[in-house]
């Protein structure tokens, strides 16, 4: 037996297209069993005088955030708006219209050419993190005070927020031998960072973290793939810029705050770099939607916080969210997708 080889197989053509087959087949299989899934309809916007009725003729007030499973009549008078999302589509109401939305299995969704998809995958994952399941068919959302924020900002240590890598792991960094010296425990970690890693723009960056008791000067480390500091700075405040433009575009770079008089760090925080013009044309990606010239300036901002959770950049993405909520902060389609 410790001589036996097993045989050797070789993929043939006709062994190959068998295989190819079998994958379409499988994959036709699974989008036949998503599209028979019944989707929650989800209102983006409501102006004017509009009515709707669900299940048992109940009465549903509309708003942003409204969630619901149909069949539902929506009436609509003069001068009224809606923009909801049924069925993977985005539908764009104005004036009177009387509306049977139907339970049916989602259709084949909209083009995967456009940032809608993306969108409407986006809001359906935020509606289902922070509902607490269909009462009637409405879907009552959870306390939104309780979520958190979603992107680990004043417990760093717990969520860890985006980017962050585990220290647990990697023994603490900015130490020649850490399993040796003891280096910076991971107990030591407790100032919160407040930027998110992800991809920054290769230009000036701005980092931030909650700011510690009794600390008076921070000491900001960037650490390359071999965590070798490349650059550092020092600061009397809670934030730092840091040039960014003479690191190498899409290679993985760390950086951590370090209290000047306490045993105090912050977790490493991973970084990425895009070139100022590849960072633009990523960050515009949701005005290829569709819808996106038709919505309100609520809506267009929800895409864009969207588009750059989507392309990794979460710092603008959580600037943005925040805007939206210090904005709009009664929008429960705002809320939601911020806090999810």
């Amino acid at each position: 037996m410790d001589n036996y080889r097993f045989p050797k197989i070789q993929i043939t053509a006709d062994l190959r297209q068998l295989l190819t087959l079998i994958m379409f087949v499988v994959a036709s299989c699974l989008q036949q069993i998503s599209a028979q899934q019944i989707h929650p309809v989800i209102i983006l916007e409501a102006d004017g005088k509009i009515s709707c009725k669900i299940e048992k003729g109940k009465s549903l007030a509309l708003k942003p955030g409204t969630a619901f499973y149909p069949p539902a009549d929506i009436s609509m008078t003069d001068n009224s708006r809606l923009v909801y999302l049924e069925n993977n589509q985005f539908k764009i109401l104005n004036g009177t219209n009387n509306i049977q939305l139907k339970a049916e299995p989602a259709g084949p969704g909209i083009s995967t050419l456009n940032f809608d998809p993306v969108f409407a995958e986006y809001l359906k994952a935020s509606l289902a993190t922070t509902n607490n399941g269909a009462v009637n068919n409405e879907f009552r959302i959870k306390n939104l005070k309780k979520l958190g924020t979603g992107w680990g900002v004043g417990d760093g240590n717990k969520n860890k927020g985006w980017g962050v890598q585990d220290p647990a792991k990697n023994k603490g960094w900015g130490v020649d031998d850490p399993a040796k010296n003891k280096g910076w425990g991971v107990q030591d970690m407790n100032i919160d960072i407040t930027t998110p890693g992800g991809i920054y723009p290769a230009t000036k960056v701005p980092l931030s973290w909650v700011p510690v008791k009794g600390v008076k000067e921070y000491l900001v480390c960037i650490f390359d793939e071999n965590l070798a500091i490349i650059d550092k700075a020092t600061t009397n405040t809670n934030s730092v810029t840091m040039d960014l433009s003479n690191l190498k575009p899409e290679k993985s770079y760390y950086w951590q705050v370090f209290a000047g008089n306490k045993r105090s760090i912050s977790v490493p925080v991973t970084f990425s770099l895009l070139t100022k013009e590849d960072f633009d044309f990523n960050k515009n990606a949701a005005s290829d939607s569709q819808i996106y010239d038709k919505v309100s300036v609520t809506v267009k901002g929800l895409m864009d916080a969207v588009a750059y959770e989507n392309n990794k950049m979460y710092a603008d993405a959580q600037n943005k969210y925040e805007k939206l909520m210090a904005a709009y902060p009664q929008n429960n389609l705002v809320r939601i997708n911020y806090l999810a």
